[in-house]
């Protein structure tokens, strides 16, 4: 066992080269994670040669009566001997109640009117600190503009590699000075908008993975924070620092993507067809693929690849885990409805292909407990979780992690797309039951209070 000042020598000078490089937003946010850990080292109690790491319990909730104890949030949290923080959340015995309710109070989109409202496909979505809300159409490549009451006001972009214009855009993102960055993979470059005056320059960016949508942000001092592949090692992953001018910063070590058997692989049904070719992947349902929400103060929150259980880390690219939260939700199971379901979906799929059956086994019979999550502008962490009603349901974390409260909402919120969480305010793209997509701003308030 080390001592208390061996201790905290680890966490100050954890992770060493890597601090050092980052910008000064990220360098407070490293400074702010692990201030809870020095305290917590210092105040470690020796009792004959024994270690006792503080733990400390919190209750919440508003109910009283009879009924209390059993409408109680229970929160433990202990700092162990590593200096990571273990947080878990157990709720009430009669079940999560809804703290807040997100209600939709403007709606943007059109299913059969042209013009700037009807949206080919949403692929990135921005708000500006007075309300205005900018909407990247991948299908079009423009970036359109609406003021704080669904009132469109501009396009901007349009498909061409002059100045102002997209091939392939995705984001966008809204820097500390109010302007909209916007990655473009085809024309290789990051351009810049200013909201109410259109394009003002565009800076060089190779992008060396395209997903299908921009997993990049922008920090609080104006650097753009995104993970990325390792050329020439296609499973190693790097968290790439860019300045204001996309001049790279720096690359920080992230997980390494797990490996897979490429014929058998856990989380896909790989076919062939007749004679070998040609051969692809089908996706395995409700397979707990890994879930990542980088904090633009520098700190990345995940799930873990094919666990489906309710276990989420807190951790600092090149560094160590910091925090990990624990929710004690029951398990959400796959009905036998589910998965006779989506089990003919894909027989459908291999018949077309003239492909064999799979091994339906790899359907799990628990749902992930985690299916999203996202930061919101107050740092708090919202988790999308699973459940078995048609209501979307997000838990709400501080950055120490510990429960705030559980959001609902019956929107059917893209999952793909993080939502904005702003005040009280929440915007998000939402998909209709005919796949039409629209961009939605809900109020949120409260229900019935903390449960």
């Amino acid at each position: 066992m080390v001592s208390a000042q061996l201790g905290w020598r680890r966490v100050r000078q954890w992770p060493g080269r890597y601090v050092k490089l980052l910008p000064d937003s990220l360098k407070a946010w490293i400074g702010e994670a692990v201030m809870p850990i020095r305290s917590a080292l210092r105040s470690i109690i020796r009792f004959r040669g024994v270690m006792l790491f503080p733990t400390w319990v919190i209750i919440l909730g508003t109910a009283c009566g009879d009924d209390e104890e059993a409408t109680r949030w229970i929160v433990k949290s202990e700092t162990l001997a590593s200096g990571t923080v273990h947080v878990v959340n157990t709720p009430p015995a009669q079940g999560v109640r809804p703290t807040w309710r997100l209600e939709e109070e403007l709606r943007i989109g059109s299913v059969d009117a042209m013009g700037p409202t009807s949206f080919g496909e949403i692929k990135g979505l921005a708000v500006t600190e007075d309300g205005r809300i900018s909407v990247l159409d991948s299908q079009a490549q423009e970036l359109r503009v609406f003021g704080p009451t669904g009132e469109y006001l501009l396009t901007y972009g349009g498909k061409g590699g002059g100045p102002g214009e997209m091939e392939g855009a995705y984001g966008p993102m809204l820097s500390p000075d109010g302007l909209l960055w916007v990655p473009d993979s085809r024309n290789a470059r990051m351009s810049k908008y200013d909201p109410g005056r259109g394009f003002t320059i565009s800076h060089r960016l190779n992008i060396l993975s395209r997903a299908y949508i921009w997993r990049g942000v922008m920090s609080a001092d104006g650097h753009v924070l995104k993970p990325s592949i390792v050329l020439n090692d296609e499973r190693s992953r790097v968290l790439r620092v860019w300045d204001s001018e996309m001049t790279l910063f720096d690359s920080l070590p992230m997980p390494a993507f797990p490996t897979e058997d490429p014929k058998n692989p856990r989380n896909s049904f790989y076919w062939e067809a007749p004679g070998g070719m040609p051969s692809g992947y089908i996706g395995v349902p409700y397979f707990p693929q890994s879930q990542e929400a980088i904090d633009p103060r520098g700190v990345i929150w995940s799930t873990s690849h094919g666990d489906p259980s309710y276990r989420i880390v807190r951790w600092v690219p090149g560094g160590d885990t910091t925090l990990v939260i624990e929710t004690r939700r029951e398990p959400v199971p796959v009905t036998a409805a589910e998965r006779d379901s989506v089990i003919a979906q894909i027989r459908d799929q291999l018949r077309e292909r003239s492909a064999a059956q799979q091994d339906w086994s790899k359907i799990p019979g628990v749902k992930p407990a985690v299916t999203s999550m996202f930061v919101a502008d107050d740092g708090r962490l919202w988790v999308r979780v699973a459940s078995s009603g048609e209501a979307r349901e997000y838990d709400v974390y501080e950055r120490d992690g510990r429960y705030v409260g559980t959001a609902v909402t019956p929107l059917q919120v893209w999952r793909y797309l993080s939502p904005i969480v702003r005040g009280d305010w929440f915007w998000a793209v939402v998909i209709d039951d005919f796949g039409v997509s629209y961009v939605v701003r809900a109020r949120i308030r409260t229900a019935m209070g903390p449960s």
